[in-house]
């Protein structure tokens, strides 16, 4: 299934073509029933104690032990409000893909 993935507590998706996941949990469990997403819209700071950065690193370690594949296609925006945060998602999922890329 193709699916594009929008990871907020709060927040409406854009529009209608989106999948909406409240925590962390609930996107893993996206991941794990449907494959990994064509995109990714990430809010950094999620009211559940674990934040999107948890879930970056879900799937990446996910792809480094050859559980999932396709990761490295991902398109990943952040539209969280938090400008650390979201300079650390990027960096963090932009160092994968270019170390990965092809993989």
């Amino acid at each position: 299934m193709t699916y594009k993935l929008f990871l907020d507590d709060l927040r409406a998706p854009p529009d209608q073509t989106w999948i909406v996941a409240r925590s962390v949990a609930s996107a893993i469990e996206y991941v794990q029933t449907y494959g990994v997403p064509l995109e990714m819209s990430l809010d950094h700071d999620l009211g559940d104690g674990r934040d999107a950065p948890a879930f970056v690193s879900y799937l990446i370690n996910e792809f480094l032990d050859d559980r999932i594949s396709g990761v490295t296609r991902i398109k990943m925006y952040v539209h969280s409000a938090n400008p650390v945060g979201r300079q650390n998602l990027y960096g963090t999922w932009e160092s994968f893909v270019q170390f990965f890329k092809g993989h």
